[in-house]
């Protein structure tokens, strides 16, 4: 990867989670929070893997940002969650776990360099059937 992604790829992901001074303002209430979830399981999981890419995180949450927590809040779907919305976080948390430990497992095997967006997109086909956010039917 060129170094001038790289350093791109960080500061996306750095300035990822939108505050009060921009104009992004969550759709749902809980959009917010599945956002931090993503961002927490992501930074927690990916903790001393100095090979795992910018690149890499930014993909997992823009992902799972708009391609699951987006499409729910849009169709207003996340009431049939409600009561426990800790679930549907906890599935998401799940799930980006699970994403990171086959790619850095995967990372390892193939004596790859670095862990790359790519390498998160192979283990996300990998998983398919096996991730738990899949059952929302969102998309596939």
């Amino acid at each position: 990867m060129d170094s001038n992604y790289y350093q791109a790829y960080e500061n996306l992901y750095a300035d990822y989670i939108y505050d009060e001074r921009r104009a992004y303002r969550p759709y749902f209430p809980f959009e917010d929070d599945m956002l931090r979830t993503i961002r927490r399981a992501i930074d927690d999981n990916t903790i001393g893997y100095k090979n795992f890419r910018p690149d890499a995180k930014f993909f997992l949450l823009v992902n799972f940002h708009h391609m699951i927590v987006r499409p729910l809040a849009e169709a207003r779907r996340f009431p049939q969650f409600v009561p426990e919305p800790v679930n549907l976080l906890k599935v998401i948390s799940d799930d980006v776990r699970t994403i990171i430990r086959d790619a850095t497992e995967s990372y390892r095997t193939n004596d790859s360099a670095e862990v790359s967006g790519h390498a998160i997109m192979q283990s996300i086909d990998r998983l398919w059937r096996e991730l738990r956010s899949t059952k929302f039917e969102i998309w596939g």
